[in-house]
């Protein structure tokens, strides 16, 4: 088979995977159009956070306009809890629940009320019964084992006792 021949079918799957759905996939954080606007907010909310000279978020209003006039397109109001949100596809900054380490955002879609969390790191569908959505519990990873022999774990002391280390060796 001449290199010519063998590039053609090269060419026509790299043609095919570049034309599949997951390839042309919009990229980046968000499932669907609520968590992407909630987390557009939220990044910006990090950033005034990390500009603000006491290191705290500022008051729930303050903070609706910063990120209102930064991102365009996404209209941003503050409101007193997830109750008294009623318009669809806005952004609301809430003032129970936020302080100045913790912010709370909330956004009314068609398909329920997604409610940002900065505390936990999540973004929650809460509908009448409460969490519709309710993520596993945040922590270290469990049931994780060493992928190598356990002889090649050896404390530092252990380490430095031997003049020759393997290669899949790790020092804790």
């Amino acid at each position: 088979m001449t290199l010519k021949k063998a590039l053609i079918p090269i060419a026509l799957l790299v043609a095919l995977l570049a034309c599949t759905g997951s390839a042309q996939a919009r990229g980046g954080a968000g499932h669907n159009p609520a968590t992407k606007k909630l987390e557009d907010a939220f990044k910006i909310a990090l950033y005034v956070r990390s500009v603000s000279t006491d290191g705290c978020y500022p008051p729930a209003q303050q903070l609706a306009k910063a990120i209102g006039q930064t991102k365009r397109g996404l209209t941003v109001r503050a409101a007193d809890g997830p109750g008294s949100i009623h318009r669809l596809n806005v952004v609301y900054v809430l003032k129970h629940g936020s302080t100045c380490n913790h912010v709370l955002m909330a956004l009314r879609a068609s398909s329920g009320l997604y409610v940002l969390n900065s505390a936990q790191g999540t973004i929650r569908v809460v509908g009448r019964g409460g969490p519709r959505v309710v993520p596993g519990t945040p922590g270290p990873p469990r049931g994780a084992r060493p992928a190598g022999p356990a002889s090649c774990y050896r404390t530092a002391h252990q380490a430095a006792e031997t003049a020759v280390d393997h290669v899949c060796c790790a020092v804790r």
